[in-house]
């Protein structure tokens, strides 16, 4: 088992726990390893790369035929769709944004198949933020108002405000959970071509 790091902090961390870990980038990679590997994941990284289809073309060669690439990234149909003021989830942080069907239409110009898409239930720390996004999106709907995705406005830190004094009056039992999914998919793909 190995991994890339281009981290210098993490790379350090990572080789002190006696792993082995190359600061390379999967491009200088693919070129030294083509068709050697069975499977490889990246959790919470093709968001940020600033050319994902040569981060995955790249990906996909080191696979040989029947090879899995596992990812993790922001699920953009979860309920952070709603979310306004979520900066992590906008550039310069998350350079672009993903879907099931995004996943099922680039799976092919791989060589690629979708073995599974698993949308993440909401998380236990992100249970604060999902009420926080939804009792403004509905109250805001009754109120006929519309907010950008950066609102730095006085009305909208009031309408959060009430919001969440708000949610305090709904007894924590009502609260499913499940109406939107969670902030992560994780998608399983398969090299099928060469």
């Amino acid at each position: 088992m190995l991994g890339l790091e281009l981290n210098p902090l993490a790379l350090t961390v990572a080789r002190g726990n006696g792993l082995e870990v190359y600061a390379q980038d999967i491009r200088e990679f693919a070129e030294e390893h083509a068709g050697e590997f069975d499977a490889a994941c990246a959790f919470q990284v093709l968001e940020h790369v600033p050319d994902p289809d040569g981060f995955l073309r790249d990906g996909f060669r080191c696979f040989r035929r029947g090879g899995r690439f596992i990812l993790g990234v922001p699920n953009s149909l979860g309920f952070i769709q709603y979310a306004v003021n979520d900066f992590g989830n906008m550039p310069p942080h998350h350079l672009t944004r993903w879907t099931p069907e995004v996943m099922s239409r680039v799976a092919p110009r791989y060589g690629a198949t979708v073995d599974r898409i698993a949308l993440e239930p909401i998380a236990d720390y992100h249970k604060g933020w999902y009420r926080d996004t939804l009792t403004v999106r509905f109250s805001s709907a009754v109120l006929g108002l519309h907010w950008k995705r950066v609102e730095v406005s006085t009305r909208y830190r009031l309408m959060l405000g009430v919001c969440r004094r708000l949610q305090r009056c709904i007894p924590g039992w009502l609260w499913r959970y499940t109406r939107y999914p969670g902030h992560t998919m994780y998608v399983a793909l398969r090299k099928v071509g060469p």
